[in-house]
């Protein structure tokens, strides 16, 4: 509630978003903020994003995909689109990406005839990279995903700039 109330006078912010866990806090938020500045805020709730398994993905559960590529570099959540099961990747496809009821029908139709070309999985981790990352950061995950998985590892790492390879190896 408080974390609303600061929000509101610091940045005027009055929509809330989260999860529909986060009902609760969202509601106790939006009473608290309209009790104590008699202005109109709104809390909006989205669905829950779950494994295949329905446990839910996020910062409690320890398996958030953050935003930020100090948190999760643009490698590990390209990848963790490319690692979706198909019945995950059928669902996020139509939450994700920006595409027309056709392209998103032909994704659906070619996942589902032929799911070892990975479609939704491969077209979730360009789109989603992309918008969160950048140009540069798909360039990255990719390059690094080629080295890493490719047919050709040895071409693949001489055309690395260093940046890459920190990305690649920085953890070994």
């Amino acid at each position: 509630s408080f974390d609303w109330l600061y929000l509101y006078d610091k940045y005027n912010c009055r929509f809330q978003i989260g999860g529909g866990d986060q009902l609760g806090n969202i509601d106790s938020g939006h009473d608290f903020v309209k009790r104590i500045r008699t202005k109109d805020v709104y809390g909006i709730l989205t669905p829950l994003i779950t494994a295949e398994t329905g446990d839910k993905y996020g910062k409690s559960a320890g398996n958030a995909v953050w935003l930020s590529a100090d948190k999760t570099t643009p490698y590990d959540f390209y990848q963790f689109f490319l690692r979706l099961t198909d019945k995950e990747a059928l669902q996020f496809v139509r939450l994700f990406t920006f595409t027309t009821n056709k392209e998103l029908d032909d994704i659906i139709e070619e996942q589902m005839s032929q799911p070892e070309k990975r479609t939704a999985q491969k077209r979730l981790a360009q789109d989603l990279t992309l918008l969160v990352h950048g140009g540069r950061g798909l360039r990255l995950a990719k390059n690094a995903s080629e080295v890493l998985f490719g047919s050709k590892p040895g071409e693949a790492l001489q055309a690395l700039e260093e940046q890459e390879l920190r990305l690649i190896f920085g953890k070994a």
